[in-house]
C-alpha cells in the first residue's frame, strides 16, 4: 500500500510518518523521516508491505503524524 502526499510544502526539522489502522485498531506505523532542509511542492512517499502474502480486507485508515500530532488521514478499503 502506498501512501502519499503530493504537492508537499515540508519546512527543514520536520517530522513526519503514517500510521496505518485496519478496522480502527493501529497495526504498523512507518518509520519517521525529516527534512534535512525546506520542501517546496514535494511529493512525501510512504510504503506499507504485509509481514505474509497480502493484506486482510477490510476498512483501512492511512493517517499522517507531522512533529508528533495526528495530521490528514486517507480511508480506504481492502476486498
Amino acid at each position: 500500500v502506498y501512501i502519499v502526499a503530493p504537492y508537499s510544502d515540508v519546512p527543514a526539522g520536520t517530522s513526519v510518518f503514517v500510521r496505518l489502522y485496519q478496522d480502527g485498531t493501529p497495526i504498523e506505523d512507518t518509520s519517521e523521516i525529516q527534512a534535512d532542509q525546506d520542501y517546496h511542492n514535494t511529493c512525501l512517499n510512504f510504503v506499507f508491505e504485509p509481514i505474509e502474502g497480502t493484506f486482510d480486507p477490510g476498512s483501512y485508515e492511512a493517517e499522517f503524524f507531522v512533529n508528533g500530532n495526528p495530521a490528514q488521514s486517507v480511508n480506504f478499503e481492502i476486498r
